[in-house]
């Protein structure tokens, strides 16, 4: 973990002294696609890395690179952040490659075929996809616990 940290506090460094997510975030607000399209682009992206690597090295790599375009739209950082780690969370279990699926395969051995894990999970992914759409679409039911705090 250690070296992962270190590799993204470099590439952190990198992407300040370039420029990268400026340009990205200019780019992204002149494109004529509503904020709503760029969004699930970008949802479907995280959702593709949170099935092939881990949660946090992901959030690591990505943050720095995706918080300024999510700002620039008009979202709520507190909202994106509960949105980004369900969405991460989601690709862990979402077949043929959520890293989850594995550990399940191994725990019920050998009797047990990788397809049946599959169909076992899918109603669970379903639900999360169903979930993370009301999320997007109310931002308001991820928002009111945190705002409870804050009274």
């Amino acid at each position: 973990m250690p070296l992962i940290i270190t590799g993204v506090l470099l590439f952190t460094f990198a992407m300040g002294v370039t420029g990268l997510p400026q340009q990205l975030t200019e780019s992204v607000k002149n494109l004529p696609v509503p904020p709503l399209v760029i969004l699930t682009m970008i949802l479907v992206v995280y959702l593709f890395l949170g099935a092939i690597m881990d949660s946090n090295t992901v959030m690591f790599v990505t943050i720095p690179i995706v918080t300024p375009v999510i700002l620039a739209m008009g979202y709520d950082l507190v909202w994106w952040g509960i949105i980004n780690l369900i969405v991460l969370e989601v690709g862990l279990i979402t077949p043929p490659f959520g890293i989850h699926l594995f550990v399940l395969k191994s725990i019920t051995g050998e009797n047990v075929p990788l397809g049946t894990v599959y169909r076992g999970v899918l109603p669970f992914v379903y639900a999360d996809f169903i979930k993370l759409a009301l999320l997007v679409i109310f931002p308001a039911i991820a928002l009111w616990l945190p705002q409870t705090m804050l009274k």
